[in-house]
């Protein structure tokens, strides 16, 4: 069994997706599976997937679209079909530098008595062109400098990082929060920084962060219609984020974590209320069939 599974969803974007996984054939830790998840795309990514078998111990899951975006089901397929004792959620358009799994995984295997209480993250998301060759990328990220995207007075664009774009945790942790949520998220975004809210919540704001990059193929100007009506509504996916945590008896901070200052709970109050799938799947179908209306 492996150590480690990296989930990756791809929705049409398989020329950014071979640049991904070609980042994974050169990591200097090896134990790991990887399992693509295609949400239901035009474009399917098998027979990219079937290419680089040789290469990695690598899956493919094909989800029908659900009428719009639905990362957050291709996410859960992903690490309900796992078999590694740690997660790492991945975008299809990060590249990560040779060392970057085994710093993760090295940093958490050092307190294995407490894998289960920590989530571990580089510190930063580095913008790289997106036509970055191929070659750049298979001779150990030699000459990326060439490719950094930066502004007219020279500064170098960066990124927030959050779960989905690489964070390893214990399989465990998401096994008792019950996963993304793909109630409330279908044909919206943020998926991702809901169930970091989440996760932060149940580990107690437990974040390690280590002083490392990894690097995102820039393509925002790119987005097409759908993207861009999601991207839209940014204000109001969060307002949503920030409905479900109230509801839930938490104040929901900049942060994208709740805070407990709303009600005096106890930590295993707050653990034992994050971990309630079924109240928190209430809450959220509550919410979906109100927006919908």
């Amino acid at each position: 069994m492996p150590e480690i599974s990296i989930i990756i969803p791809v929705r049409n974007r398989n020329e950014y997706l071979k640049r991904c996984l070609t980042a994974l054939i050169n990591q200097t830790y090896k134990d790991f599976e990887v399992l693509v998840c295609d949400d239901g795309g035009k474009i399917k990514a098998d027979k990219i997937i079937k290419s680089y078998r040789k290469y990695l111990n690598i899956k493919y899951f094909w989800n029908k679209d659900r009428g719009g975006m639905s990362p957050a089901t291709a996410r859960n397929i992903g690490w309900n079909n796992s078999q590694g004792n740690y997660l790492l959620f991945l975008d299809s358009d990060i590249i990560l530098p040779p060392k970057c799994i085994g710093n993760l995984y090295g940093w958490i295997a050092k307190y294995n008595y407490r894998k289960s209480k920590f989530h571990v993250t580089p510190i930063e998301r580095i913008h790289v062109k997106k036509n970055i060759p191929l070659g750049i990328i298979q001779n150990n990220l030699i000459n990326i400098n060439k490719y950094i995207e930066k502004d007219e007075k020279g500064k170098i664009y960066k990124g927030n990082l959050s779960i989905s774009t690489i964070g390893l945790f214990h399989k465990s942790i998401i096994e008792r929060i019950g996963g993304f949520d793909d109630i409330l998220f279908v044909g919206r975004i943020y998926e991702d920084i809901e169930l970091g809210a989440r996760l932060l919540g149940f580990l107690n704001n437990k974040r390690k962060i280590l002083p490392f990059k990894v690097y995102h193929l820039n393509h925002y100007s790119e987005f097409k219609a759908r993207d861009n009506n999601a991207r839209k509504n940014i204000n109001s996916i969060k307002n949503l984020i920030k409905q479900k945590f109230i509801n839930l008896g938490f104040l929901y901070e900049k942060k994208y974590r709740p805070q407990k200052d709303l009600i005096n709970h106890s930590e295993k109050y707050y653990e034992d209320l994050l971990a309630n799938k079924i109240f928190i799947n209430n809450i959220s179908r509550k919410l979906a069939n109100s927006t919908n209306k």
